[in-house]
């Protein structure tokens, strides 16, 4: 079969598309046959650090931790987190972490709202404690989880939602997807400007994925008893906030992996199936920002690392240049 493989060093330029051996099906895991690879920000710092935070297989020489097809046994449609190896033709991914995708949800919507959207629903839903009537801060809100969490805090009623991104053409998408305001990410000032955007009040709820700066900024924007939850540090460094700070205004601040949600099956089951059900009732549209051939897996990290991208990216194992 077709895969990406790493050798082991030299990052994103030394991924090369290879023949390799296909999977077996070893004691509690399943063989899938790859419809379409979700590509995370993640997949690319594990060429750095040897794990992309969904349980990478030691050793593996293929990447990618997302992936929808059919189990190879019985033909039935399946998403599944597999930690490594999922930039494929085939994975072997554990039984407990194969979800079912219902016959509704075709694959690319299935791939969208997996891990970016289930991130999105836990950081509104589970950890926000997002109530009607609420205001929201999303950063990176163009992104691949930020594009879905302004659209699950609206469903939810927040009463405003303020959205930061980096462009004019970012933050017109956040806008056209539900958010009230948008306005520069940089963050220098951007408690301020965010706070200012709110009508001058500060936040009930912030979502931050980048940390360092950014994140002492999300805790200066929100309001006495708000929630900050953390969902990732692309800026490359950990936020700081001292504990006096938080005690002041009575502030809560979280964060999410997103395998520690999907332990329990009933319970995951459960989000997934919120997910989809406020993607039937159209409160829920996943967007396609980049499809690739896998050949091309080089060029879709290179994308998400340079954010040039919007909504969710993707690989396609049978699909070919144009």
């Amino acid at each position: 079969m077709k895969a990406i493989v790493y050798p082991g060093d030299g990052g994103v330029d030394a991924l090369r598309l290879a023949t390799v051996a296909e999977p077996r099906a070893e004691p509690n895991s399943v063989v899938i046959d790859v419809a379409l690879c979700g590509v995370n920000y993640s997949d690319g710092t594990a060429l750095r650090t040897g794990n992309n935070f969904l349980g990478s297989t030691p050793g593996s020489l293929i990447p990618g931790g997302e992936v929808v097809g059919r189990r190879v046994d019985s033909g039935q449609r399946f998403m599944a987190i597999c930690g490594s190896g999922g930039f494929a033709e085939r994975v072997a991914a554990r039984a407990n972490q194969v979800f079912a995708v219902p016959d509704d949800i075709e694959d690319e919507t299935a791939i969208a709202l997996f891990i970016q959207g289930l991130t999105a629903w836990h950081i509104v839903e589970t950890l926000g404690h997002l109530a009607p009537g609420e205001t929201v801060l999303v950063h990176s809100a163009a992104g691949g989880v930020g594009l879905l969490a302004v659209q699950i805090a609206k469903a939810a009623g927040a009463a405003r939602i303020v959205a930061t991104a980096s462009s004019e053409s970012k933050r017109e998408l956040a806008m056209a997807t539900g958010a009230n305001c948008a306005i520069t990410s940089e963050p220098e000032g951007l408690a301020d400007r965010a706070v200012t955007a709110n009508g001058g009040r500060n936040f009930d709820l912030v979502l931050d994925r980048s940390g360092g700066q950014v994140f002492s900024e999300s805790v200066q924007a929100a309001a006495p008893r708000g929630r900050v939850i953390c969902y990732g540090t692309s800026s490359g460094q950990p936020g700081q906030v001292a504990t006096t700070v938080l005690l002041g205004r009575s502030l809560t601040v979280s964060a999410i992996w997103l395998m520690d949600f999907l332990r329990n099956a009933e319970t995951a089951a459960q989000a997934i199936n919120s997910v989809f059900d406020l993607h039937r009732r159209s409160r829920l549209h996943a967007r396609i920002g980049l499809r690739l051939p896998l050949a091309r897996a080089a060029d879709a990290l290179r994308a998400l690392a340079s954010r040039e991208t919007t909504g969710k990216v993707l690989l396609d194992p049978r699909g070919t240049d144009v």
